[in-house]
């Protein structure tokens, strides 16, 4: 899965994109 858009980032888990939210990432 690759996320295009830089508010979103790729989920190690659910392998989804997902929003991004300052620095937390999944």
């Amino acid at each position: 899965t690759i996320c295009y858009n830089h508010l979103t980032i790729r989920s190690e888990v659910t392998e989804i994109c997902i929003i991004c939210d300052d620095d937390y990432y999944f």
